[in-house]
C-alpha cells in the first residue's frame, strides 16, 4: 500500500480547499531494514507488516489544518515548518484536523502511535499491536481497539479530523449491539475498517463538515455494520396494498383512543434480523382500548397525512415516496429505515422523530420543528430545510446536507 502518496493526496485535497487552512504537513525519511532489526531486539518483539509497510515509506507523519473562520484560531501557525515531536505535551491545540504519527523508536518507546491533541493518544499494546484512544496513555473500557491498518484507512477518510478518534471509536448503544466490548491487550481488536469500508457517507465531507454547527455531529460518522437489506425493504414495502383513507381514518380514530387511554411516553426499540427491521414500542401503561397506528413497511404514499395528528406512530421502513405530511402533527413518531424521497413534511411538528437510515432525497422540511430529531445515516440530498427548527437534533453519519438549504 502506498500510504505516502495517500496521505500526499489528502494533504493537497485540504491544501486546495477555499475554506481550509492547512497548516503544515510533513513525511520524513524511511527506515531501513537494518533499523526494523534493530527495533525488534532492542524491545524484544515482531514488528507486524503493516507497520513496517508503513515506516519503510515514512518515518512518522505531520499534518495539521483548520477551517479559518473558527474563534480560537490555532497557536504557532508557523508556515509550514515541521513541529517538534513533543509539541502536543507543551501547547494547547485548537487544530479542526491533527495527525501526528511519531516515528517508529519514539512510538515504541512511549507505546503511541498517533499523539493527534492534548487529551487523547492513539495508544497501542505490545503483541498484537491493538490501537485505542487513551486519555492517559492507559487501555480504557470506553473505547474500542481497531488495529494499524483500519487506523490509517480512518485517518484518511475522515482527513484527520480531530474529534472523530473519540466519537468513531468511542462505545455507545450501536456497537454494543454488535461487537464484544471485551478489551484484552492480546485479544483481537474489536473493528476493521479496510479500505472498503469507507463507502460514500461514511468518508468526511469537508463542505458538509463546515456546517456541523447548524447540523450537529454532521461530521461524525459510527462505526456500524449494516446488515440491513434495503432492496429487501423497499420491495416489501412498495408491494404493500394500499392504505385507503376511509381505513387511514379508522385507524386515527383508534390511535386516538389508544394515546387517551395511556398510550403515550413510550419508547421505541428497532431491531434488525436477517436484514429486516422491526420497531417495538415499550409502554409501561397497559392500554386496554383503541390501537396504535402501525405504518411498518407499508406502502402509504397514494394517501395524505396533511393536518392529521399521529404521535407515537410506527412508519418504520415505510415506503412514502412524495407522501403529504404536511401542517400535521407526528411528534415522537418512529420513521427509521423509510422511504420518504420527495416527501413533504413543511409547517409540520417532527420533534423527537427518528429518521435514522431513511431516504429523504429532496424531502421538504421547511418551517418544521425537527427539534430533538434523530437523522443518522440519512440520505439528505436536496433536502430544503430553511427555517426549520433544529434544537438538539443530530446528524451522524448523515450526508447530502447543503448550505443553500438551510
Amino acid at each position: 500500500m502506498n500510504w505516502r502518496s495517500r496521505f500526499s493526496n489528502m494533504a493537497n485535497e485540504l491544501e486546495q480547499h477555499p475554506q481550509v487552512a492547512l497548516l503544515n504537513y510533513h513525511t520524513f525519511p524511511p527506515l531501513e531494514d537494518d533499523q526494523f532489526d534493530f527495533l525488534e531486539k532492542k524491545h524484544h518483539l515482531k514488528i507486524p507488516d503493516s507497520i513496517r509497510d508503513f515506516y519503510s515509506q515514512t518515518n512518522g507523519l505531520q499534518l495539521r489544518w483548520n477551517f479559518p473562520n473558527k474563534d480560537n484560531a490555532s497557536p504557532n501557525q508557523n508556515g509550514k515548518t515541521i513541529l517538534s515531536w513533543d509539541f502536543f505535551q507543551k501547547e494547547t491545540r485548537w487544530e479542526d484536523g491533527s495527525i501526528m504519527l511519531l516515528p517508529l523508536e519514539m512510538a515504541l518507546e512511549r507505546k503511541v502511535f498517533d499523539a493527534f491533541s492534548q487529551n487523547y493518544n492513539m495508544i497501542f499494546t505490545f503483541g498484537k499491536f491493538n490501537l485505542t484512544v487513551s486519555e492517559d496513555d492507559e487501555f480504557s473500557n470506553d473505547f474500542l481497539t481497531t488495529d494499524f491498518e483500519s487506523y490509517l484507512e480512518f485517518l484518511i477518510a475522515g482527513y484527520g479530523l480531530t474529534t472523530r478518534r473519540s466519537f468513531f471509536y468511542g462505545k455507545n448503544k450501536t456497537t454494543t449491539n454488535i461487537i464484544d466490548l471485551k478489551i484484552a491487550a492480546h485479544a483481537e481488536p474489536d473493528i476493521f475498517t479496510p479500505e472498503s469500508f469507507w463507502i460514500f457517507g461514511k468518508k468526511l465531507n469537508l463542505d458538509q463538515a463546515l456546517l456541523k454547527d447548524i447540523f450537529p455531529l454532521a461530521d461524525q460518522v459510527r462505526f456500524f455494520e449494516n446488515k440491513i437489506n434495503r432492496n429487501g425493504l423497499r420491495q416489501m414495502a412498495q408491494n404493500d396494498s394500499s392504505i385507503s383513507q376511509k381505513q387511514l381514518d379508522e385507524i386515527i380514530e383508534k390511535h386516538h383512543q389508544f394515546l387517551m387511554q395511556g398510550g403515550h411516553g413510550g419508547e421505541w426499540k428497532v431491531i434488525e434480523v436477517r436484514g429486516i427491521v422491526t420497531a417495538f414500542y415499550d409502554c409501561q401503561n397497559e392500554v386496554k382500548e383503541g390501537k396504535q397506528a402501525i405504518f411498518e413497511r407499508k406502502n402509504i404514499s397514494l394517501i395524505s397525512f396533511e393536518k392529521i395528528e399521529l404521535p407515537y406512530a410506527n412508519f418504520c421502513a415505510a415506503f412514502a415516496e412524495g407522501a403529504n405530511f404536511s401542517n400535521a402533527n407526528f411528534e415522537k413518531s418512529l420513521f427509521t429505515d423509510a422511504f420518504l424521497e420527495g416527501a413533504n413534511f413543511s409547517e409540520s411538528d417532527f420533534s423527537e422523530v427518528d429518521f435514522s437510515r431513511s431516504d429523504l432525497r429532496n424531502a421538504n422540511f421547511q418551517n418544521t420543528d425537527l427539534t430533538g430529531a434523530d437523522f443518522e445515516n440519512c440520505n439528505l440530498e436536496g433536502a430544503d430545510f430553511r427555517e426549520a427548527k433544529l434544537g438538539k437534533s443530530r446528524f451522524v453519519g448523515a450526508w447530502g446536507i447543503k448550505k443553500n438549504c438551510i
